[in-house]
């Protein structure tokens, strides 16, 4: 029996690149918990923390290099997100390129 994976990150991705709702969208409902933001803020917390654990490398670069053409987002968190130096030096690249996002957090 093969196992699907919960979330297919590189779709996320050309969401989170078309500014689209995606699954770490404050507007968008995670979980059981309904959507209550306003669209501009995108988080790697609590459950969806537990299905990024599960991303692999070039899937995590996939959704990281996706905020660099994103127009909507101002606020980034990503809290136990495995971002290793390489992943790093990528938000680095996306930072410089995307000046919408103004609060990039790490925890």
């Amino acid at each position: 029996m093969m196992r699907q994976k919960a979330v297919e990150w590189l779709d996320e991705a050309a969401k989170i690149a078309a500014n689209q709702p995606s699954i770490g969208r404050d507007d968008v409902a995670n979980g059981t918990e309904e959507g209550k933001g306003n669209g501009t803020s995108f988080s790697i917390t609590g459950h969806n923390a537990a299905l990024w654990a599960r991303a692999t490398v070039p899937e995590r670069r996939a959704v990281i290099e996706a905020f660099a053409s994103n127009t909507v987002l101002t606020n980034v968190a990503m809290v136990n997100a495995h971002i290793n130096d390489e992943l790093g030096a990528t938000w680095g690249s996306v930072m410089s390129r995307n000046a919408t996002i103004t609060v990039l957090l790490r925890l």
